[in-house]
């Protein structure tokens, strides 16, 4: 091109000017035929960029679903985990400035993994190895290596700036917003379980009207919606103070249990 030729004959001035002899060899660029139109593609291989997951989609999809503000934490492995799990909190905690931020609820999750794996603490340390030792029935403090297979998403889209805030005062709207969010998380993450920390969210009905459930064991606050049989729904402990992840464990079996009847009953009647 003009430009390159113009360049060329430049540092071939200077470099004369300096007693220096030198042969400038510049590669023709390649033409590639793409479909019925042609591009340029310089002389040197080009490196191909990362390559797009299964959860790579999910979390494309994610941003792209104008209900849900706060983008869930989806781990690596979510997509090719076996059941899926998303859980689901009540709301994120921090200030107004940060309400705006889409990835809170993904940052929150993943310092607080950074943190448990460099042996600090805080709470959310504590709900994160809480969790672990729930769903694996490991001892406290093990690994953590089941959040890369699971999604963790906020019911309330709103940042709460309240430290104890009564959360039974929740307006309409906010209510509205929320379950919008929740009902978008299940379309786009398809879980096969959805696992909701403490029963705020069930005894408000928040989730889903009580007439559009089904429960399945009342003693473990595990139920279906009516409309989405497929997705069972599990109410633990909140992983903060008082939780027996022991405890919690022999729940979470006893839940995925009856996944696994229900789902043999139904492949037998069928």
């Amino acid at each position: 091109s003009n430009t390159v030729s113009a360049a060329a004959n430049g540092l071939s001035r200077v470099l004369a000017r300096n007693n220096v002899i030198s042969i400038i060899v510049f590669p023709e660029p390649r033409r590639v035929r793409v479909g019925k139109g042609r591009r340029f593609q310089g002389g040197a291989n080009r490196r191909r960029g990362p390559m797009t997951t299964a959860t790579d989609t999910f979390r494309q999809h994610l941003q792209e679903t104008q209900a849900i503000h706060f983008l869930p934490y989806v781990g690596d492995g979510y997509a090719d985990a076996s059941p899926r799990i998303l859980m689901i909190g009540e709301a994120n905690h921090g200030t107004a400035p940060d309400g705006a931020d889409r990835t809170y609820t993904d940052g929150v999750v993943r310092r607080a993994l950074q943190d448990a794996a460099e042996g600090n603490g805080n709470h959310w340390v504590r709900y994160i190895r809480n969790i672990s030792a729930m769903l694996t029935g490991n001892a406290y403090g093990g690994s953590n290596a089941v959040w890369d297979t699971v999604a963790y998403g906020v019911f309330f889209q709103h940042m709460e700036t309240e430290t104890h805030r009564n959360r039974s005062r929740a307006t309409p709207e906010e209510i509205a917003l929320g379950r919008g969010a929740f009902f978008a998380m299940l379309d786009v993450l398809k879980p096969d379980f959805v696992i909701v920390w403490g029963l705020t969210l069930f005894k408000q009905h928040w989730l889903s009207p009580e007439s559009g459930i089904t429960m399945l064991a009342p003693g473990l606050c595990a139920y279906v919606f009516t409309d989405r049989p497929d997705v069972r729904i599990w109410h633990c402990h909140h992983p903060s103070r008082d939780f027996s992840h022991v405890s919690e464990h022999q729940k979470w079996e006893a839940v995925r249990k009856l996944h696994i009847d229900r789902k043999s009953t139904r492949l037998n009647s069928s």
